[in-house]
């Protein structure tokens, strides 16, 4: 997979910050406005032999109140390709790929994770956590 050559594309793109942390895993720092960045997760996973790359890009800390899983059904509507999930005490918003898209594609759905995240976060805390 082409990882780093994907997501480097992508920053380059938009204006973003690239980090490298081997051949399977990237993060992009993605800047969604005049002042707030967002950061996006590019990890390759494989699942039974077939190999996908996921993405995902933190919201803020999930507490358990009823409240947020009400927001959270709400704000999943905006959304196309991610889907919001809380993962290790974490809200954050996710989705995977493959290197074999349409780059444009592939840049509209980094897009949509970066956005979307800073988005919620924005509603949900007011701050630029992550």
């Amino acid at each position: 997979m082409e990882l780093n050559n994907i997501i480097e594309q992508y920053a380059e793109a938009v204006g973003g910050k690239h980090s490298i942390y081997d051949y399977t895993k990237s993060v992009v720092v993605v800047p969604v406005s005049n002042s707030r960045y967002q950061a996006v997760t590019a990890t390759i996973k494989d699942s039974n032999g077939a190999s996908y790359i996921a993405l995902s890009s933190k919201i803020c800390k999930a507490d358990d109140t009823e409240d947020l899983l009400k927001k959270i059904g709400k704000l999943q509507g905006q959304l196309i390709f991610g889907k919001v999930i809380i993962l290790n005490n974490h809200l954050q918003v996710v989705c995977s790929i493959s290197d074999s898209m349409n780059l444009d594609l592939i840049k509209e759905i980094i897009n949509e994770v970066a956005h979307g995240a800073d988005t919620i976060e924005k509603h949900l805390t007011g701050d630029d956590i992550f």
